[in-house]
């Protein structure tokens, strides 16, 4: 999945990488680098959390991961 892909799904549901790393107890920069694909979540949990958020498969946005 495309970043802008990711900010879309962000907008409509009207979070911002700020609101989304508060709701699921991750550091904002973490969450930051997450969402710009500069680091995968190394958990399967993690990621699980943040594509349960976004409502997306996991593998729509880490398709390499695991």
């Amino acid at each position: 999945m495309m970043r802008h892909e990711v900010r879309k799904v962000l907008r409509e549901k009207e979070l911002s990488c700020e609101r989304l790393a508060m709701q699921l107890g991750i550091s904002i920069s973490t969450m930051s680098n997450w969402l710009r694909f500069e680091v995968v979540p190394r958990s399967r949990k993690r990621r699980e959390l943040v594509a349960g958020a976004l409502g997306l498969p996991v593998e729509t946005i880490w398709p390499d991961a695991d």
